[in-house]
C-alpha cells in the first residue's frame, strides 16, 4: 500500500513539473507563463498575442530571466525518488525510508525558492527598478503608479501548491507510520480447575 502511494506521489510530482507554476500578468492577462522545468533553465511560454507585437517592432528578446537552482535540485530529487519508488514497488530490497527524506528535501527546496523568489520575479523587479527610465524620483513614482494601474505582477498558479502537496504525501505516511507498534498479545494459558 505504501509503495503504491509513494510511486503515485513521485509520479504526480514529476508530471507537475511540466505544467505552469508562474504567470507574469498585466491587467489580469497572462503575458508569460513558466513551468517548473522552464524555471530551471530560465525559459517561459509567451502568449502569442504578445509575441506578435515584439516581432512587428523588430525587438529581439533578451536572454531568459535566469535559472532557479533550488527547483533544479527538487526536480532531480523527485526523479531519483520516482526511480527508487519504482524499484521498491517491483520488490527491490531498498529501504523505503529514503523516500520521505527525498520528498522532504524537494519540498523544502521549492519552499526556499518561493521565499527567495523565482528568477522571473527578480528580472521583472529589476526591469521595474531600471534606472534607464530616469533617475528622478518623480519618474520612479510615475512608473510605480503606472505599474499599479496596469496591475503588473507575478502570480503563483495552483499547480505549484499541488506539487508541494504531492511531495508531502510520502512524508505524511512516514510520519503516521512511525507510531510505535503495540506488542503482540500472547495467548494466556488457560487455567484448569481440579
Amino acid at each position: 500500500m505504501t509503495a503504491k502511494i509513494n510511486l503515485t506521489s513521485f509520479l504526480g510530482a514529476l508530471i507537475l513539473f511540466f505544467v505552469p507554476w508562474l504567470d507574469f500578468q498585466c491587467s489580469g492577462k497572462t503575458m508569460v507563463s513558466q513551468s517548473g522545468v522552464q524555471s530551471i533553465y530560465g525559459g517561459g511560454s509567451i502568449d502569442p498575442q504578445f509575441t506578435n507585437r515584439d516581432e512587428k517592432s523588430g525587438e529581439k528578446s533578451k536572454e531568459g530571466p535566469g535559472m532557479a537552482i533550488f527547483i533544479g535540485l527538487a526536480f532531480v530529487l523527485v526523479a531519483v525518488g520516482l526511480i527508487i519508488s519504482v524499484l521498491i514497488f517491483r520488490g527491490s530490497a531498498i529501504d523505503p525510508k529514503v523516500l520521505p527524506t527525498l520528498s522532504t528535501v524537494a519540498l523544502l527546496a521549492i519552499a526556499l525558492q518561493m521565499m527567495i523568489g523565482f528568477p522571473l520575479e527578480k528580472s521583472i523587479q529589476e526591469q521595474m527598478n531600471d534606472s534607464s527610465v530616469g533617475d528622478s524620483i518623480a519618474s520612479v513614482n510615475e512608473m510605480g503608479a503606472m505599474f499599479a494601474q496596469l496591475n503588473i505582477g507575478v502570480v503563483y498558479r495552483p499547480w505549484i501548491y499541488f506539487e508541494m502537496a504531492f511531495l508531502a504525501f510520502p512524508l505524511a505516511f512516514a510520519f503516521f507510520g512511525m507510531q510505535p507498534k503495540k506488542p503482540a498479545m500472547e495467548d494466556e494459558p488457560e487455567i484448569q480447575l481440579p
